[in-house]
């Protein structure tokens, strides 16, 4: 199952990555939940795409992990 949720993610990456697109924005909504499959995959993009800006939000006091 949770090769079937990344598999979308990481051709969208690739496809990001490789494309001839002048420049590129990817929003990240409440980065304090992300798992760390996504986590790699923004690291992935952010140090191999080119003209990539990455905007993220994270909300104080919700970064508690303790469930």
């Amino acid at each position: 199952m949770r090769r079937a949720v990344l598999a979308p993610r990481m051709q969208a990456a690739r496809a990001l990555v490789g494309s001839p697109v002048s420049s590129a924005v990817v929003v990240v909504d409440d980065l304090q939940w992300a798992d760390r499959s996504t986590l790699l995959l923004l690291r992935h993009i952010m140090r191999s795409a080119e003209n990539v800006l990455v905007v993220a939000t994270c909300r104080d006091g919700e970064t508690d992990r303790t469930a």
